[in-house]
């Protein structure tokens, strides 16, 4: 009886060390697409807040190089995001696909009068248009990636900013 008992404290010892270990292994690779992800969505954030912002100072690439390089940090992000949204879960997806649609939406609004070397679109009343492009960018983007930086730690293991 006394084999027995002992057999049985190895047996659940083992299972436990197999259970720990496998559980490791998937948070580790939970680390790995958490950073991956808010890398991404931070690069996005800052491509497009480049591409949008109002003063242009000299030098700087063209507005056409800006929103191709938007374009393609935002694709990469979103797609990143969902090949991997299987790790996070589902209210840390809601508050993504939110920064996702906002940063869209506000992409879509100032697609429509990029600049360009023609002033002509500051006398028809667009300046308000790009005024409410710049909240979106400069405020209304980085209060959902606290959101979700948040949402991030919680998942980790961390505590949440209050």
């Amino acid at each position: 009886m006394a084999k027995d008992i002992e057999k049985f404290k190895v047996d659940l010892r083992l299972a436990a060390f197999e259970h720990e270990t496998k559980f490791l292994k998937l948070h580790e690779q939970r680390v790995e697409v958490v950073a991956e992800i808010y890398q991404r969505l931070v690069r996005t954030e800052s491509a497009f807040k480049y591409f949008v912002k109002p003063f242009v100072k000299v030098g700087e690439p063209p507005i056409e190089e800006k929103e191709k390089d938007t374009y393609e940090a935002a694709k990469l992000f979103s797609e990143y995001f969902n090949e991997n949204r299987l790790w996070l879960d589902a209210n840390t997806c809601s508050k993504i696909e939110e920064f996702d649609k906002k940063l869209l939406k506000a992409w879509n609004a100032f697609h429509i009068f990029i600049p360009g070397g023609d002033q002509r679109w500051m006398t028809e009343g667009k300046m308000e248009k790009w005024d409410k492009i710049w909240n979106e960018a400069s405020v209304i983007l980085p209060s959902i990636k606290r959101d979700i930086e948040d949402e991030f730690r919680n998942l980790l293991g961390g505590k949440r900013d209050s």
